[in-house]
Protein backbone atom coordinates (compact mmCIF):
# COMPACT_ATOMS: atom_id res chain seq x y z
CA UNK A 1 0.00 0.00 0.00
CA UNK A 2 1.47 3.21 -0.66
CA UNK A 3 1.86 6.05 1.81
CA UNK A 4 -0.15 9.20 0.88
CA UNK A 5 0.39 12.47 2.50
CA UNK A 6 -2.53 14.72 3.15
CA UNK A 7 -3.14 17.01 0.39
CA UNK A 8 -2.47 20.93 1.15
CA UNK A 9 -4.41 23.90 -0.18
CA UNK A 10 -2.86 26.04 -2.96
CA UNK A 11 -3.74 29.19 -3.68
CA UNK A 12 -4.34 30.20 -7.87
CA UNK A 13 -2.13 33.13 -8.41
CA UNK A 14 -4.63 36.52 -8.12
CA UNK A 15 -6.20 35.76 -5.42
CA UNK A 16 -6.16 36.05 -1.54
CA UNK A 17 -8.01 34.73 1.44
CA UNK A 18 -9.27 37.47 4.25
CA UNK A 19 -6.86 37.97 7.20
CA UNK A 20 -7.16 36.42 9.94
CA UNK A 21 -8.96 33.22 8.32
CA UNK A 22 -7.67 29.68 8.03
CA UNK A 23 -8.03 27.80 4.63
CA UNK A 24 -11.20 26.33 4.19
CA UNK A 25 -11.34 22.58 5.33
CA UNK A 26 -11.87 20.39 2.54
CA UNK A 27 -12.53 16.56 2.45
CA UNK A 28 -10.74 14.83 -0.58
CA UNK A 29 -11.89 11.40 -1.91
CA UNK A 30 -8.84 9.52 -3.08
CA UNK A 31 -9.57 6.20 -5.17
CA UNK A 32 -8.53 2.76 -3.93
CA UNK A 33 -8.41 -0.41 -6.02
CA UNK A 34 -10.71 -3.43 -4.87
CA UNK A 35 -11.67 -1.95 -1.71
CA UNK A 36 -13.52 0.83 -2.29
CA UNK A 37 -12.47 5.02 -1.97
CA UNK A 38 -10.93 6.04 1.15
CA UNK A 39 -11.12 9.92 2.31
CA UNK A 40 -9.18 12.28 4.24
CA UNK A 41 -11.56 14.08 6.77
CA UNK A 42 -9.62 16.95 8.03
CA UNK A 43 -10.65 17.51 11.96
CA UNK A 44 -8.47 20.48 12.88
CA UNK A 45 -6.11 22.41 10.93
CA UNK A 46 -3.32 20.27 9.59
CA UNK A 47 -4.75 16.65 10.97
CA UNK A 48 -6.57 14.32 8.66
CA UNK A 49 -8.53 10.95 9.50
CA UNK A 50 -8.88 7.86 7.68
CA UNK A 51 -11.86 6.24 7.10
CA UNK A 52 -12.82 3.55 4.87
CA UNK A 53 -16.15 3.15 3.10
CA UNK A 54 -16.67 -0.55 3.68
CA UNK A 55 -19.43 -2.52 1.35
CA UNK A 56 -21.52 -5.34 2.99
CA UNK A 57 -21.91 -8.94 1.08
CA UNK A 58 -25.58 -9.11 -0.17
CA UNK A 59 -27.01 -12.36 0.80
CA UNK A 60 -28.76 -14.99 -1.50
CA UNK A 61 -32.13 -15.49 -0.33
CA UNK A 62 -32.99 -18.50 0.94
CA UNK A 63 -34.85 -21.20 -1.72
CA UNK A 64 -37.44 -23.22 -1.37
CA UNK A 65 -38.76 -26.18 -3.61
CA UNK A 66 -42.50 -26.83 -4.77
CA UNK A 67 -43.43 -30.40 -4.62
CA UNK A 68 -46.62 -31.89 -6.30
CA UNK A 69 -47.88 -34.41 -4.24
CA UNK A 70 -49.76 -37.37 -5.42
CA UNK A 71 -53.90 -38.12 -4.94
CA UNK A 72 -56.00 -40.82 -6.23
CA UNK A 73 -57.96 -38.38 -7.77
CA UNK A 74 -56.47 -35.90 -9.87
CA UNK A 75 -55.59 -36.73 -13.84
CA UNK A 76 -52.46 -37.10 -15.24
CA UNK A 77 -53.95 -35.02 -18.24
CA UNK A 78 -54.86 -32.08 -15.28
CA UNK A 79 -51.22 -32.19 -13.26
CA UNK A 80 -49.60 -31.82 -16.56
CA UNK A 81 -51.71 -28.94 -17.44
CA UNK A 82 -50.83 -27.36 -14.17
CA UNK A 83 -47.24 -27.88 -14.34
CA UNK A 84 -47.16 -26.96 -18.31
CA UNK A 85 -49.28 -23.40 -17.19
CA UNK A 86 -48.27 -22.78 -13.61
CA UNK A 87 -44.49 -23.86 -13.61
CA UNK A 88 -43.47 -22.98 -17.19
CA UNK A 89 -42.36 -26.68 -17.90
CA UNK A 90 -42.40 -28.22 -21.24
CA UNK A 91 -44.61 -31.00 -22.12
CA UNK A 92 -42.09 -33.66 -21.85
CA UNK A 93 -40.92 -32.41 -18.68
CA UNK A 94 -44.49 -32.05 -17.17
CA UNK A 95 -45.00 -35.48 -18.19
CA UNK A 96 -41.74 -36.40 -16.06
CA UNK A 97 -42.59 -34.72 -12.93
CA UNK A 98 -46.05 -36.30 -13.33
CA UNK A 99 -44.69 -40.05 -13.67
CA UNK A 100 -42.52 -38.97 -10.91
CA UNK A 101 -45.66 -37.62 -8.59
CA UNK A 102 -47.28 -40.93 -9.43
CA UNK A 103 -44.63 -43.69 -9.21
CA UNK A 104 -43.02 -41.61 -5.75
CA UNK A 105 -45.46 -39.69 -4.36
CA UNK A 106 -44.24 -36.22 -5.28
CA UNK A 107 -42.84 -34.57 -7.70
CA UNK A 108 -40.15 -31.83 -7.67
CA UNK A 109 -41.50 -28.32 -9.72
CA UNK A 110 -39.02 -26.40 -9.20
CA UNK A 111 -36.86 -23.97 -6.83
CA UNK A 112 -37.72 -20.59 -5.89
CA UNK A 113 -37.61 -17.73 -3.67
CA UNK A 114 -39.84 -18.13 -0.85
CA UNK A 115 -42.18 -15.40 -2.03
CA UNK A 116 -42.58 -16.84 -5.08
CA UNK A 117 -42.83 -20.59 -3.43
CA UNK A 118 -45.76 -19.36 -1.81
CA UNK A 119 -47.21 -18.05 -4.79
CA UNK A 120 -47.06 -21.42 -7.12
CA UNK A 121 -48.40 -23.15 -3.98
CA UNK A 122 -51.38 -20.96 -4.11
CA UNK A 123 -52.43 -21.07 -7.61
CA UNK A 124 -51.86 -24.49 -7.50
CA UNK A 125 -54.33 -25.03 -4.96
CA UNK A 126 -56.62 -22.23 -6.45
CA UNK A 127 -56.31 -24.05 -10.11
CA UNK A 128 -57.45 -27.34 -8.55
CA UNK A 129 -60.06 -26.51 -6.16
CA UNK A 130 -61.55 -24.75 -9.24
CA UNK A 131 -61.36 -27.57 -11.99
CA UNK A 132 -62.90 -29.98 -8.83
CA UNK A 133 -59.01 -32.14 -7.74
CA UNK A 134 -57.65 -32.22 -5.02
CA UNK A 135 -53.94 -31.64 -6.33
CA UNK A 136 -51.84 -29.99 -3.40
CA UNK A 137 -48.36 -28.73 -3.40
CA UNK A 138 -46.09 -27.82 -0.88
CA UNK A 139 -42.81 -26.25 -0.55
CA UNK A 140 -39.62 -27.54 1.41
CA UNK A 141 -36.25 -25.12 1.91
CA UNK A 142 -33.42 -26.42 -0.09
Amino acid sequence: MKTILPATRTQLPGTSEPEGQSPAKTNIILPLSGNGPLSYEPQDEGHFSLSEKVREKVEEPPKYVVYLLNDDYSTFDFVVHVLVNIFRKSIEEAIRITNDVHHRGKGACGMYTKQIAETKVMLVEEASSSAGYPLRAVMEEA
